[in-house]
């Protein structure tokens, strides 16, 4: 088996799993789409031990069936918000 492989059947600790995720989100942001979901989506997890671990075939499969959202961030100006909304409307519009 060679390291590629290895990586790809390797538990990872949900502490340590941003690292695998663009933008590399927070932890609590892990534990959040692996609990209540987002989008109708949860990044799958595994309890062993008593810690929770994902591995990067799961990871794969979360960013690829639309991943975590990309709603703007609570920081928008309020220039930038109505853009952002009709935006968000044109996706909705196209079915995105």
């Amino acid at each position: 088996m060679d390291e590629e492989e290895r990586d790809e059947d390797e538990w990872i600790p949900l502490a340590r799993a941003a690292k695998h995720f663009p933008g590399r989100p927070h932890v609590a942001t892990l534990y959040r789409w692996s609990t209540r979901g987002v989008n109708g989506r949860r990044l799958l997890t595994a309890l062993i031990g008593g810690r929770r671990f994902t591995h990067h075939g799961w990871i794969r499969q979360f960013i690829d069936n639309g991943g975590p959202p990309t709603a703007p961030s609570p920081h928008t100006s309020s220039k930038q918000r109505p853009g952002v909304e009709e935006a968000q409307r044109e996706l909705r519009r196209l079915g995105l």
